[in-house]
């Protein structure tokens, strides 16, 4: 979801184009097994998305009472910093981050391992989230982001629930 009001004219068009990408690419790591990829995308006016969105959220199976609710939606990878924000998440899938660090004259050594909630999990709120210390000897640090960073998940009426999209201040012209 974007406002694209506030774009400058020139960015617009390639914005457009790089999202128009994303299908024959891919999104994020892991592209070549299958991660990150995509049948279509469409670019849709906002009041076509609230409509399909609504759609989309009277077919779920689930209670629409949680739809009522204020909700983010990950767009990060995330690691909660403590059980009380691990609390705060609704659903969401684990992965596992490791891997290795190289440096020149060194043999690779194997980053500490970490669990991270993937990006698209559901969180009743938002959170801070973390970053840690994956370092695998003292003399090299290395660190895994797992900060918060997501958007407001649209409630069943098709609006905003941090906001309710208020129409007040705006200026009706533009």
């Amino acid at each position: 979801m974007l406002d694209d009001s506030s774009l400058q004219d020139d960015i617009k068009p390639k914005l457009e184009s790089a999202i128009r990408l994303i299908p024959d690419e891919g999104l994020g790591g892991e592209r070549s097994t299958g991660g990150g990829l995509f049948e279509s995308v469409s670019i849709l006016e906002s009041a076509d998305f609230y409509e399909s969105y609504k759609r989309d959220i009277q077919e779920y199976k689930g209670t629409t009472n949680d739809f009522k609710k204020e909700k983010f939606i990950a767009l990060s990878t995330v690691i909660p910093k403590d059980d009380d924000e691990f609390g705060k998440v609704i659903s969401y899938l684990l992965v596992k981050r490791g891997g290795y660090v190289y440096q020149p004259g060194y043999l690779g050594h194997k980053k500490r391992d970490v669990y991270a909630i993937t990006d698209g999990s559901i969180f009743y709120e938002e959170i801070e989230g973390n970053v840690i210390d994956v370092s695998p000897v003292r003399e090299t640090k290395v660190y895994q982001f797992g900060r918060f960073f997501g958007i407001p998940f649209l409630d069943g009426e098709g609006q905003y629930n941090n906001d309710k999209q208020s129409s007040e201040g705006k200026d009706e012209t533009s």
